[in-house]
């Protein structure tokens, strides 16, 4: 195939695969406003269960921080995010030129968590705030150390994490390898609730 068309393609191919992933979430990609008193921010991509998002807020480290969301709960979200139930709407170009982008590979299977610190992220009232109570450092050999400094274990197995003493004692946990160079998807750690829902989310951050 000629290397102009092998690249037309290539580019077509990755359209049509976001695409076919937009379609299975519902959900497309692009930044998202939700009205007064409400963080704008950008759906990045979206799996089966689960979406990256970006929020911008001029008071964190870079102008914004990352996170992620199950796909239920950001319908409802975006369907009554704004005062008085209007539904958050696209801003800019939408999901035109993330169309364009090719595809981020895939989240590698990791063999151990990254060692690190972690900010921790919780949902209210549609918007994301700090959990600094939930902040930790894995700091390697199934270690951790919670906000306080006081040390635990953790075990990690097929991708999920049980925290062990600490202010995370009992926890449970799914982890997700960062696929670098993107800066918009770092390591990130997402507590299961008691029910096995998802819960409060935890990216990695620069040490």
């Amino acid at each position: 195939m000629p290397r102009l068309l092998s690249s037309v393609f290539a580019v077509a191919l990755a359209c049509v695969t976001l695409a076919a992933v937009e379609a299975a979430s519902g959900i497309t990609y692009g930044r998202y406003d939700c009205g007064p008193y409400r963080q704008q921010f950008k759906v990045v991509t979206c799996s089966a269960l689960i979406c990256q998002l970006y929020t911008y807020d001029p008071g964190a480290r870079g102008g914004g921080f990352s996170s992620t969301m199950d796909v239920a709960s950001l319908h409802t979200l975006l369907a009554s995010g704004a005062p008085g139930n209007r539904p958050c709407h696209l801003t800019g170009a939408g999901s035109t030129s993330m169309a364009m982008q090719p595809k981020p590979p895939a989240p590698r299977k990791a063999a151990n968590v990254a060692p690190g610190r972690y900010e921790c992220y919780t949902m209210s009232s549609g918007r994301l705030y700090a959990a600094m109570s939930e902040n930790f450092a894995i700091l390697g050999n199934g270690a951790y150390r919670d906000v306080a400094g006081h040390h635990g274990t953790y075990a990690f197995n097929a991708g999920r994490i049980t925290f062990h003493g600490g202010a995370l004692n009992g926890q449970r946990a799914v982890y997700k390898a960062g696929v670098a160079p993107l800066s918009n998807d770092p390591n990130n750690v997402t507590f299961l609730r008691s029910n096995g829902e998802l819960g409060d989310s935890c990216d990695g951050v620069a040490r």
